[in-house]
């Protein structure tokens, strides 16, 4: 009987170190990852976000030329430097590509920046777009110009 009675402690013994295992393990486990489904979401927002501007950033330079509202020497551009000011633009922007024309022997440098801005009021968002043209071998800037542009609703706005 003492036997029986020594398996029956090692047995109830086993039994409570495996039920506080597993509670342990239960919980300091991770949630199942869910977050799938929302990462391939926000890339998705992401991509059409940048689709989108690049394409509005590309027209409004396009009535911008019609307009004759770029200084003269924007023809002569060496280079064009893109900054994004805030982290919310880095998200979303990231590689853009500037849609004007390079020239190898150009004089000037266009600085582009960015920086994002909701309106609670109209529920949309905007990006306030500033250019600095600077000539490449003084660094003086001579032209600058600031521009707004609507994007669609919350575009920028993590859910």
């Amino acid at each position: 009987m003492e036997k029986s009675s020594s398996y029956q402690k090692f047995f109830g013994l086993f039994l409570i170190m495996a039920s506080l295992t597993a509670v342990t393990f239960l919980w300091t486990s991770k949630p199942p990852n869910n977050n799938k489904l929302n990462s391939n979401t926000k890339k998705t927002k992401v991509f059409k976000a940048k689709s989108e501007f690049q394409s509005l950033w590309e027209k409004d330079i396009k009535e911008m030329v019609k307009d004759e509202l770029f200084h003269k020497e924007i023809s002569s551009l060496k280079k064009v430097r893109i900054f994004l000011l805030d982290e919310n633009l880095h998200r979303h922007f990231k590689g853009l590509s500037a849609p004007f024309k390079f020239h190898q022997n150009g004089q000037n440098l266009l600085e582009v920046s960015f920086m994002s801005h909701h309106s609670e009021n109209e529920g949309t968002d905007k990006l306030v777009v500033q250019y600095n043209l600077t000539d490449k071998d003084s660094g003086n800037m001579f032209w600058e110009h600031s521009r707004t542009i609507n994007l669609k609703s919350n575009v920028l706005q993590d859910e």
